[in-house]
């Protein structure tokens, strides 16, 4: 698939988006009974983290698989209209290299159109990717309903997961905390690994 489209797996069904000047357009629906299902449950620690791809406001599409067995996760929800998420979002681009020093990749999912999340990236200047879930499926597939961040290891299992409220600065302590942990163990421990979707291909690289 091209680097231009965008899928998002739910169910047997996946919706295509075509990127055109930057921004996300409808496109096709096509059948995926081989590609692996998200489950509209609550994820949990411990889990491997639930398949998905999205793009980014520059039409970058983005998938977890890219950083496989390579970095670790922080992944951050957030809502683009909500001024609190904006300020969590500051925050977070201030204590960047802290994170990027923690062999961890900074991604952003954002709820909200493609416009709205540009002007959200161009205003703060963020140094890290934000990815556009515009009608919030990525979230419900998640079964994450406000501001919260996951923290992964390097093979793709879930270390953190917190709603963030007003404590950011608390929860990326301990999303760091729990990711240089999760660097001290060895692969023969028993730790998962990330699994590859069937059909998917890293365009990006």
């Amino acid at each position: 698939m091209s680097k231009n489209y965008i899928t998002v797996n739910l169910q047997n069904h996946a919706e295509v988006y075509q990127c055109k000047n930057n921004i996300k357009q409808p496109g096709a629906i096509i059948k995926t009974e081989n590609m692996p299902k998200a489950v509209h449950t609550k994820i949990e620690i411990g889990q491997l983290l639930p398949p998905f791809a999205l793009n980014t406001t520059e039409c970058k599409t983005v998938s977890p698989w890219d950083y496989k067995e390579k970095k670790c996760l922080f992944l951050f929800f957030f809502d683009v209209r909500d001024s609190i998420d904006w300020e969590s979002l500051a925050v977070i681009k201030e204590r960047f290299d802290e994170l990027n020093n923690s062999n961890a990749v900074v991604l952003a999912v954002a709820k909200g159109s493609p416009e709205e999340v540009d002007e959200c990236v161009m205003s703060l200047d963020l140094p890290f990717d934000v990815l556009i879930d515009e009608n919030d499926k990525a979230r419900r597939a998640f079964g994450i309903s406000k501001c919260t961040i996951i923290a992964t290891d390097r093979f793709g299992e879930i270390r953190l997961i917190e709603e963030v409220y007003n404590n950011i600065e608390r929860v990326i302590d301990r999303a760091i905390t729990y990711v240089s942990l999760s660097e001290l163990e060895c692969p023969e421990c028993g730790v998962g690994t990330w699994d590859m979707p069937i059909g998917y291909s890293n365009t990006n690289k």
